[in-house]
């Protein structure tokens, strides 16, 4: 496999991904893609590794939550790792900016517009779908 090697992949193994090749290249395009990966993930295998990879700092919600617009800019702005889980065939069109990376530098920092506020994203920043 180019995207990995023997390490990698027993890192991931001990961070709960099953061993089959099929999880491995998904693994390895997961933590080598330059987008937001959507993950398809029905037996929740995907999630699992992901949560043991990034550990509990990650936040996970749902866009059927109250409040999910406002949880999304914090965690934007600190940088931490989201998740956002049971995404249905739409999403909301104020994550359109977000997931298609319209970012804007102002000075150092990079921001996103999320409905009507500049949010700024933190260097750390991960999103998962």
């Amino acid at each position: 496999m180019i995207l990995s090697n023997l390490s990698m992949q027993a890192g991931w193994k001990t961070e709960g991904l099953p061993a089959d090749r099929v999880s491995l290249e998904n693994a390895a395009i997961i933590t080598s893609c330059a987008r937001y990966p959507l993950i398809i993930d029905p037996q929740l295998q995907g999630q699992t590794w992901i949560k043991g990879k990034e550990g509990s700092a990650m936040q996970i919600i749902q866009l059927s939550q109250k409040g999910w617009p406002k949880k999304i800019e914090l965690a934007l702005g600190n940088g931490n790792v989201l998740m956002i889980e049971s995404i249905g065939q739409e999403i909301d069109a104020v994550l359109d900016p977000l997931l298609s990376r319209q970012f804007t530098k102002k000075g150092k920092n990079q921001f996103v517009k999320l409905g009507a506020e500049d949010c700024e994203v933190g260097n750390s920043f991960k999103l998962y779908l």
